[in-house]
């Protein structure tokens, strides 16, 4: 009986919302882009990005109501995205020098568009041996030794100016930064009204609801002296 009840007076309201995903993201490199979900059923909020084809994909998101600040991944659908002409995120070089076999490299991450957040990637040809952000070590001590060569991480809250990021390797090698800011909100897109959820909607509760992501990769060769 129980059960029978549960059945007929289950679903979503205004006070108990259905939650879904779309998220933006632009490959500056490529310039090519894709609407993301976290969703693994399209619903007739969520379908409205996706008219052509879908394929699985997983969302990376932080999850607030879960842990504040820690990365979860869902599993949901990708579909091809018109390209906005968004600024991409920038990575400078300030300072690069080498000194017994130790390579410091000095850089200013920055999000020209004024996003909140940032996910950077760096891959070194040889063991980063240390690295900091704005003066802060990031610890490396307990790093697997088949990634000692790469470093990830998430920035809440950029600086109008960006924030400055420190590594040493001990190769002079080129080193790759990936650099996505991500944004709250969807970009407008030119031709495409994006209709408002309904009431018993609400988006995904992660850091940046239904974000607009730009990445961009940066190669920074060693300085030959």
């Amino acid at each position: 009986m129980f059960l029978g009840v549960g059945q007929i007076t289950s679903g979503f309201d205004s006070e108990h919302p259905k939650s879904n995903s779309v998220s933006y993201e632009l490959d500056a490199d490529t310039g090519k882009a894709i609407w993301i979900s976290a969703d693994r059923n399209l619903d007739e909020w969520t379908s409205q990005f996706f008219r052509g084809e879908t394929r699985p994909a997983t969302f990376r998101g932080d999850v607030a109501f879960l842990s504040p600040g820690g990365l979860y991944e869902f599993d949901g659908l990708e579909g091809p995205a018109p390209a906005v002409s968004l600024p991409p995120p920038t990575a400078e070089r300030l300072n690069d020098t080498t000194e017994g076999g130790t390579r410091a490299l000095r850089l200013r991450v920055a999000s020209p568009r004024g996003a909140q957040n940032a996910i950077v990637r760096v891959e070194a040809p040889g063991e980063i041996v240390t690295a900091s952000i704005d003066g802060k070590e990031i610890g490396r001590d307990g790093v697997p030794e088949d990634i000692r060569d790469e470093l990830t991480f998430s920035y809440a809250g950029i600086p109008k100016d960006g924030f400055e990021l420190s590594l040493a390797t001990n190769s002079t090698g080129p080193v790759k930064v990936t650099v996505q800011d991500v944004s709250e909100g969807l970009p407008k897109v030119l031709g495409m009204q994006i209709e408002s959820r309904p009431s018993w909607m609400m988006p995904l509760q992660v850091q940046a609801m239904d974000p607009t992501k730009v990445k961009k990769s940066f190669v920074f060769e060693g300085v030959q002296k």
